[in-house]
Order: C-alpha cells, then structure tokens, then sequence
C-alpha cells in the first residue's frame, strides 16, 4: 500500500532542498559570476525582461552607516535585447520558445546557420513555423540579426528591393567582394564609376556586424564587490553590481496564464525567487560590511593593524547560521580607503592562543636565509603576501614576545 502522505512530505523536502541549494548558490557568487547566473536565468523566464537605464538604488533603514548601490553601467547582451523584443511580437507561447531557441543559436556576430532539424526536434515544431518565425526574427533590432552569411545581412539592410545596390549586392556579391566593378558593370551595362560609388556608399551605410554595440561576453570584469568610504565624517557602504536592473513583463504573464497555468505559476514564483534572493545576498554584504567597520575603522583609516574576526561572533551579531557567513564572503573582494582586499583576509576560523601571525612570523624566520637574516621590513612584507597586513613595528613586537633577536644579531 502506497503511502501519499510520506511521499509528499518527502516531494516537499526535495523541493525545499533544490531552493536552499539554489539560495545558497546566488549568496556564494561574486558579482562577475552572479551577472551571467541573472542573465541565463533572465533568457529562460519568459516572464523576466531587463529595464533600461541606471540600477534603481535598493532603500535600507537608516543606520550608522549610509548605504548606495555603485552604479556600474550595465551593457546589455544581444541575447536580452533580442528576448525582449520576442516577448513583444510571439504571443503564442510556443512561437515564444522557438523564437527562444532560435536566439540562442545565434553565433558571436549575430548569424544563424544553425540545421533548422535541431530545433524542429527541441520544440515540436513544424518546419514551416520555423522559418515564419526566423523570418520575423530577421527583422528584429538590430536589422541583420539572425543572417546566415554576410551577404544576406547587406541585404535584409537595404530597404529598397529594387533599387540598384540591392541588384548588385544580390547577383553579384563574390565580384563586389573582389572589387570587379567593370565586370559588374558590363553585365547590368551600367558605367564603373556609378557601380563603384553604389558599393562604397552601401556599405558606409550598412552594419557589417551590429553586434558590437551590445556585451559579447555578458560580463564586465570588476575589480571589488563591496566599496567602503569615509566621507564627511561618515562611513558609505557601496555594494559594486554589474547585474542587469529586471523586472516581470505584466503583459507577458497574462499571455502566459491564458496558455498555461502551471507554467505561469513555476515561472512567477522563481522570478520572484530569484529577486528575494538577489536583495538578501545584497543586504547581507552591507550588514557584514557594517560590522567589519565598527571592528576595524582605524585600519580602514591606516591609523593600526587589522584585526582578524571571528566568523563565529558576526554570525551570532547577524543571526546568521556560519555557514551563511562563510558563503557570502567567498571569493569576493572588498575596497577600502587603504586598498582593495579578498574579504575573507579579515575573518579567522577561530583565535587559537598564538595568533596565527604570530605562527606565520615565527615560521617565516625559521625558514629564512641563516646567511642572509630578513629584517622586519621584509617579514612585514612575507606576512602581507599571506594576508596579514601589520605595520614593521608590530613584526619587532612580536619577535620581541617569540624572544627572537633582529636581523643584525641573527647572521
């Protein structure tokens, strides 16, 4: 006998681990990562479409601490700029996801010769509503996207079909390549010269690859995730996101829950999964950045050495599992008035009685050049390669405390 109450209890429990994993997936991203993540997830929600313009500033209590968005410039990629525009013209959700797999066919320069065959077997789809729909595309911003070589693109670009440059560029596409103007103009009995200025006035005119103007590679590299400044006397937070400004196509979700329910219904809750999440990682930063100020403004300033946090004391100050922490801060970097740091340099594990400088300090000596002794500048300098960033007289304190004498009485 089939028990239905353990098995959805157990369905349940499957589907909230996918989430926490999913959840736990945004916070671990640095921005260069969770760029590309929002944008392939923007390209497989049809509900999902990107605003134009600056990021819209996330507004959080006020506290010691003022906080921004960096306003980094998003360059949109021609994948989103294409979906949009299908979200507008396909009303049948099926058009919608040829047309969806169609765009995400299309090369680095925009062309498609793509085997019509591949997406006939993806989408069910007949022959004949392929080629309507990539006609349709063939007509999208920008004009002589979706081409299958070049010479179509010049042509989809010339408006007049019956003008003269049109006749050249279709019957002769190899000669003009070749610049044979006086064999072209022999044939349409036309004189060279005009041949000659019709080609070169055509092609000032067309984009040989409108593609250039949108993001080939979706991401734009940053150098920090999290900005921290002291200004006027006050402490700014900027959390630096490179991340496209989305929202949900009302439109397109009523077209969506005409055709499909269930489908509508899986696609709002993870748009709106997705935009929870993305807030949360976002406030978490801040609020990480927050105690990271109030522990260490003097090194911050350059006025003392940093002081290592315990993961274990920010978790239980942010009600946070550890493990949370540990996540959020992975591989990202963090800019301060005094340089740009991985923000992990300034979290330990756990304090053990010797600090762990001062096991670095003493291992570095005993490993040093006996003929050639390190002075404390040059340990100072080995202990920043490891992440801890003291100043030379704090190196003499501590080798004063392991009773280790100076460089000068070491040789």
């Amino acid at each position: 006998m089939i028990n239905l109450s353990q098995d959805q209890k157990q369905l349940q429990k499957l589907k909230m681990t996918y989430l926490m994993q999913r959840s736990l997936k945004i916070l671990q991203m640095p921005n260069i990562d969770l760029c590309e993540y929002i944008e392939n997830e923007i390209l497989k929600n049809p509900l999902l479409e990107i605003i134009q313009g600056p990021q819209n500033n996330l507004i959080l209590p006020q506290s010691e601490c003022k906080t921004a968005l960096h306003n980094v410039p998003y360059k949109i990629s021609l994948q989103d700029h294409l979906i949009k525009q299908a979200k507008e013209i396909f009303r049948n959700f099926e058009d919608f996801l040829v047309a969806q797999q169609i765009i995400g066919n299309l090369d680095e320069f925009g062309y498609f010769d793509q085997n019509i065959d591949a997406i006939q077997k993806k989408t069910k789809s007949t022959e004949k509503k392929i080629e309507e729909i990539l006609k349709k595309i063939k007509t999208f911003d920008p004009i002589g996207i979706a081409a299958k070589n070049l010479k179509e693109r010049i042509l989809l670009q010339i408006e007049n079909k019956n003008s003269l440059e049109f006749k050249i560029f279709e019957k002769f596409f190899d000669e003009v390549h070749l610049k044979k103007f006086s064999y072209i103009a022999k044939k349409i009995k036309k004189p060279p010269a005009l041949i000659k200025q019709t080609v070169e006035n055509c092609l000032k005119r067309v984009k040989l690859n409108p593609t250039e103007k949108f993001s080939q590679n979706n991401v734009n590299v940053l150098t920090f995730d999290i900005l921290i400044k002291y200004e006027n006397n006050k402490w700014i937070i900027e959390i630096n996101e490179n991340i496209p400004s989305f929202t949900i196509n009302q439109k397109y979700s009523k077209i969506l829950k005409e055709n499909s329910l269930t489908l509508f219904e899986n696609a709002n809750f993870s748009a709106k999964f997705l935009m929870k999440n993305i807030l949360r990682r976002r406030k978490l930063l801040i609020d990480i950045s927050k105690f990271l100020i109030k522990k260490n403004q003097n090194f911050f300033l350059n006025k003392n050495d940093l002081i290592l946090i315990s993961m274990k004391d920010l978790a239980k100050d942010l009600n946070v599992n550890i493990s949370t922490i540990s996540r959020a801060i992975k591989d990202k970097y963090i800019q301060c008035p005094n340089g740009t740091f991985l923000l992990k340099t300034f979290f330990s594990k756990k304090f053990e009685n010797l600090p762990s400088i001062i096991k670095s300090l003493k291992n570095i000596i005993e490993n040093e050049n006996k003929e050639k002794p390190l002075n404390d500048l040059e340990i100072c300098q080995k202990l920043k390669e490891k992440g801890f960033f003291i100043k030379r007289r704090t190196v003499a304190k501590y080798r004063k405390m392991l009773f280790i004498e100076p460089s000068y009485k070491r040789s």
